[in-house]
């Protein structure tokens, strides 16, 4: 599953500051997943309906994968830590075995770039968990230089839906909450 690729970058949380301290004390870090048994103890405390849905997911910097409910902040699952990935993920059963559906990089909380990919290969690897080579579905995000508002491309029109500003083509939302604005 793993492929080569960029190195790994972390991504700091970019979302709403009030939002990360009340999902910090409202559901607390996701569950570790390090190993296939673990990952079958936490499946097996899912309901089945549960188990149907996505989950949130984040890979922490120390490149474990950690998941929590669907409706979960993804800087919630990350105990408000950084992260190397984060987005939406979902579980099948292939042949008695636990694998990944479908992973995507869809967190608005740390809007962490296509790249990261490598890092979620990584921690499916290290469990491990069989899956797609890439995402199924990526998300790119952009910071527009002209008014700083967060914006979700699409369909490769690199165009702010906010000012009609255009928006860098290079992944740029590191800087996303400086006030010098770099």
């Amino acid at each position: 599953m793993l492929g080569g690729g960029p190195p790994e970058r972390g991504y700091r949380y970019v979302g709403p500051a009030e939002l990360a301290v009340t999902a910090r004390r409202s559901t607390g870090p996701g569950t570790r997943i390090a190993s296939v048994a673990d990952f079958e103890a936490w499946a097996g405390r899912q309901a089945p309906a549960e188990l149907a849905e996505p989950f949130t997911y984040v890979v922490g910097l120390d490149g474990l994968l950690r998941l929590a409910p669907r409706r979960s902040e993804h800087v919630a699952c990350a105990g408000g830590a950084a992260v190397l990935g984060a987005g939406e993920i979902t579980f099948v059963r292939e042949a008695g075995e636990w694998a990944v559906g479908e992973v995507s990089n869809q967190s608005t909380g740390y809007c962490p770039d296509v790249t990261s990919w490598t890092a979620v290969a990584r921690a499916l690897d290290g469990i491990p968990l069989r899956g797609p080579g890439a995402f199924t579905h990526e998300v790119v995000f952009r910071r527009c230089p002209a008014c700083a508002e967060h914006n979700i491309v699409r369909e490769a029109d690199f165009v702010c839906v906010f000012c009609g500003g255009e928006l860098p083509r290079a992944w740029n939302m590191a800087d996303a909450g400086r006030s010098d604005g770099r």
